[in-house]
């Protein structure tokens, strides 16, 4: 099973951190916009967002499948554009749709498995682009 490097792993979970940042902001930013279980709910998402790049930042991401330089692209393009999406969203809804597939993405690198990171990334595209 090919193993990113440890600077692409870590590359990996800074990008993972950023998001999770925006996420916060936003979050902060519509306080009052959200209800309380509505910003629960997104800090719920950060967390996870956080756990996964704590992870991967100290273990190298390990992928089922000889597609890693295409899964690391295709991982670096997803999340940026998720954190572009996050910190421009004004829709609750929206919000939640990146979170979640954020999150869904984070899974997916997770499980190592190459097909259901393809499946996350052209997900999280997606819904980056609305």
């Amino acid at each position: 099973m090919p193993t990113m490097t440890a600077e692409q792993s870590r590359s990996i979970a800074k990008l993972y951190s950023d998001l999770a940042s925006a996420l916060a902001g936003y979050r902060f930013s519509h306080w009052t916009e959200l209800s309380r279980a509505q910003r629960a709910e997104i800090e719920s998402h950060e967390w996870t967002l956080l756990t996964y790049s704590s992870n991967m930042a100290a273990r190298s991401i390990r992928l089922a499948g000889e597609e890693s330089a295409t899964a690391l692209a295709g991982i670096t393009r997803a999340t940026k554009r998720l954190t572009a999406a996050v910190r421009g969203v004004a829709s609750v809804k929206r919000a939640f749709a990146i979170a979640a597939s954020a999150v869904a993405l984070g899974g997916a690198i997770a499980s190592g498995h190459a097909l259901a990171i393809g499946e996350a990334v052209s997900e999280a595209l997606r819904v980056a682009d609305g």
